[in-house]
């Protein structure tokens, strides 16, 4: 998470011992021939399978977050009015909806298994290698233990050439929560007003209203420029080994965004599309009752 403060690697308390202290280092193929477009001299008749009208004929339903998340930074498109037509699965299609294998396909604006999973965490979103912005993460998972337990993660965003690197920036969300040993939770500053660290679902990681990450109200874009690069760091928490009993199980995600196109508001979400795929990283650490730090998995 982001904190701006003058001091660049500690948010100032606003109660002592009650709030949350941030580092500012600081998501059709068909048994049967395809359909297939034919020039006028080709005397081949088209086959369509019997299932294609009654697929169409479907209302169809929305991409699934997941796979909206993955597949538009890819293609580089909003897919918010894309449909998945599928048919039913009846005994008179059985055999038109099984390939050699055996396994089930539907088919058609969009096709997809029944059984496809979503995409993998750290795919990335490619054009050639070329025209879309790549990004990069180091240190997660990679726990400094010593009094306090930090978990410092670099962002790196490798800009493509001849683009101004102010066109991209980052955008965090986070998830999760931060307890004290007595049940209550941390409190954490997020868009100018003071809240408990307990999210149940994404919201923008940001201390101030800016939804772009390492904002501040001088600037909104301040990150470490080298050449056609920039990048930019977290340190959540710290817990603390004096926290005995507290529970910090915190989760990540994080994508570059083409900044004009970045609100320059939030109160905790964002319907802009980011042009990479996100990263995710969780920060998860326990303190027991004698101060050691434990990290299990969320």
């Amino acid at each position: 998470m982001k904190t701006h403060a003058l001091e660049p690697n500690k948010l100032a308390p606003a109660s002592a011992g009650n709030v949350l202290r941030r580092k500012h280092a600081r998501e059709s193929r068909q048994t049967g021939r395809l359909v297939q477009r034919h020039t006028a001299t080709q005397s081949e008749p088209v086959f369509v399978p019997a299932i294609v009208p009654e697929v169409l004929r479907s209302p169809g339903q929305p991409l699934d977050a997941t796979t909206r998340e993955f597949m538009q930074p890819c293609f580089g498109h909003d897919f918010s009015q894309v449909s998945v037509h599928a048919p039913s699965f009846s005994a008179n299609h059985g055999k038109l909806r099984e390939n050699h294998s055996g396994r089930p396909k539907t088919i058609g604006l969009v096709g997809l298994s029944p059984d496809a999973g979503a995409p993998p965490q750290s795919a990335r979103a490619s054009s050639g290698g070329s025209k879309i912005p790549k990004l990069s993460l180091s240190g997660i998972d990679s726990y400094s233990d010593n009094g306090a337990s930090h978990e410092k993660i670099t962002y790196t965003v490798d800009v493509p050439t001849g683009a101004n690197v102010k066109d991209y920036c980052l955008v965090q969300w986070t998830k999760g929560y931060a307890k004290k040993g007595d049940g209550k939770f941390f409190k954490s500053t997020d868009y100018g007003a003071t809240r408990d660290w307990n999210y149940a679902d994404w919201v923008i990681d940001s201390v101030d209203p800016d939804p772009i990450y390492w904002s501040n109200s001088a600037s909104r874009w301040n990150y470490n420029v080298s050449g056609n690069q920039f990048a930019a760091t977290d340190d959540p928490g710290p817990a603390l080994s004096s926290e005995k009993g507290a529970i910090y199980a915190a989760q990540f995600k994080v994508a570059v965004y083409e900044t004009a196109k970045v609100p320059l508001t939030t109160t905790g979400t964002i319907s802009t599309t980011p042009v990479t795929a996100y990263e995710y990283w969780n920060y998860s650490v326990n303190v027991g009752t004698d101060g050691k730090f434990t990290h299990p998995k969320i």
